[in-house]
């Protein structure tokens, strides 16, 4: 009996460690996603042609940095030390960014913030769906307010692929 209920301890502090990792790496994550959209909407702001585009970027600024402390609210209860970096790929699309000027930088803004959109809606909706807890609560109040990003990076897009910008370009 003992050891029944040993084995049962064991699994569920694996089980439990699991999660905690799981929901660790999805903090560490949407820290260094929200610090590359604040990176991101200050430099929209600063080299942005468009007046969308520089609002746009104050968005970005403004939303994530509120999303930034929720998810520091919640690694700090959990005893999860977060980044104050960003993943490469998103320090090499804003080195790429930085580089450009005009309307050739609000184009390629503004499709880069479709595409890393795409990609957070999809891994905050998997977390949402994971429902292991505060980080897939966390995920799915988050969810609405990157869903009204990518709608305004779609607009843009649309806007701006009618006035000052040709079509938009994936970013290499």
């Amino acid at each position: 009996m003992k050891i029944a209920a040993a084995a049962a301890l064991a699994v569920f502090t694996i089980a439990t460690a699991a999660h905690a990792d799981s929901a660790g790496d999805f903090l560490m994550k949407a820290a260094k996603g929200d610090n590359a959209e604040i990176m991101m909407g200050k430099l929209a702001q600063q080299k942005g042609q468009s007046a969308r585009v520089k609002k746009f970027g104050q968005t970005l600024v403004t939303d994530h940095t509120k999303a930034k402390d929720e998810v520091a609210t919640l690694a700090t209860s959990m005893s999860v030390s977060l980044p104050s970096d960003v993943m490469p790929d998103a320090q090499q699309a804003y080195d790429k960014l930085a580089q450009t000027n005009g309307a050739e930088f609000d184009r390629m803004f503004v499709s880069h913030m479709v595409e890393d959109h795409q990609k957070d809606i999809a891994a905050f909706t998997k977390e949402a769906k994971a429902k292991d807890g505060k980080a897939s609560s966390l995920a799915a109040k988050q969810l609405p307010t990157l869903k009204k990003h990518l709608a305004l990076a779609q607009s843009l897009q649309a806007k701006e692929g009618k006035s000052s910008m040709s079509m938009p370009q994936r970013m290499q």
